[in-house]
């Protein structure tokens, strides 16, 4: 099987080992990465945007030029997501070459919105999925739920 010359990096439901698993059954997990001067936001959906001084931890895959296209397809690119290059990483563990890194991130700012509890449970899952602690999603979650009247029922969810 072919990989691709980059790594993917994920943040948002991609996380989720199971949901990935479906979507892309060759994607092979790579460990984390924790991109400096970025941080997640909620829009609904995730997000990341830079901000200068905040980090987020990435789930690292390889994929093939088919898991591509089919991350392209769930992401809506390119009219939701762009693809964007982060630069040259190096997994969380001694062996790994270091390898170009690629993340969809939102064409647009759209507005800081919260997630559905049922999007917000399988991030939750992927961050235990990939050994990452949960109590970071918690700047963001907080972020979306001042920004956003909605009521939700994410208490029934265990970040922390």
């Amino acid at each position: 099987m072919k990989y691709l010359p980059f790594l993917y990096g994920a943040y948002g439901s991609n996380l989720n080992m199971k949901q990935m698993s479906r979507r892309c059954p060759d994607a092979v997990q790579q460990g984390t990465y924790t991109a400096k001067d970025w941080r997640l936001v909620f829009r609904g959906v995730a997000d990341i945007e830079r901000s200068e001084g905040d980090e987020v931890v990435l789930g690292l895959w390889k994929i093939t030029e088919k898991c591509l296209a089919l991350l392209d397809v769930y992401e809506g690119f390119p009219h939701l997501y762009q693809r964007t290059m982060l630069g040259n990483v190096r997994p969380a563990y001694p062996e790994a070459p270091e390898m170009p890194l690629m993340v969809y991130t939102m064409v647009n700012d759209q507005t800081v919105t919260a997630p559905s509890d049922r999007y917000l449970q399988s991030i939750v899952d992927g961050y235990d999925d990939f050994g990452i602690d949960r109590s970071l999603l918690e700047p963001a979650i907080e972020h979306a739920y001042t920004k956003t009247t909605m009521k939700s029922t994410r208490d029934k969810i265990q970040i922390i």
